[in-house]
């Protein structure tokens, strides 16, 4: 996929092309932050969310899953749009994917919130090369861990 990144001082810079949609590049690139830092979550936000990471933690906690090394968390969206060309969020590599045939993108995490577990983002880093970017970032994600 030739996406990876490397830890600048306070920076992680991710070599990735530039573009919205080009996220899936990026967000791939980031799976390899576990590389450079030891975390337990990788959280996924929009750059205009500021979640509360103490109230997540402490779900996570009544939740019984704050050790959970396979964590996939956040805003569930059962059944996301497939928009059609000429919008925004049109998808081709999806409808490529499913050869066009599926009406709804399967369950993911959306948009400004998502968390994923150090074993999850490991696997993802390491299976690089045997997964297919899609426009929707959020989706591929989900898509993947399927």
């Amino acid at each position: 996929v030739g996406v990876d990144g490397k830890l600048d001082g306070k920076f992680f810079r991710v070599k990735a092309p530039k573009g919205y949609d080009k996220l899936s590049h990026k967000t791939l690139a980031t799976m390899s932050l576990y590389k450079h830092l030891s975390f337990t979550y990788l959280a996924k936000t929009d750059s205009d969310t500021f979640p509360c990471l103490k109230s997540i933690m402490e779900q996570f906690h009544d939740h019984g899953v704050v050790n959970e090394t396979k964590l996939y968390a956040g805003l569930l969206n059962r059944c996301g749009k497939v928009f059609p060309k000429g919008h925004k969020f049109h998808d081709p590599q999806f409808l490529e994917a499913t050869g066009g045939e599926v009406p709804c993108h399967p369950m993911y995490h959306q948009g400004a919130f998502y968390a994923l577990g150090i074993d999850i983002v490991k696997h993802l880093e390491q299976s690089k090369n045997m997964l297919q970017l899609m426009n929707n970032e959020d989706a591929m994600v989900g898509l993947w861990l399927l």
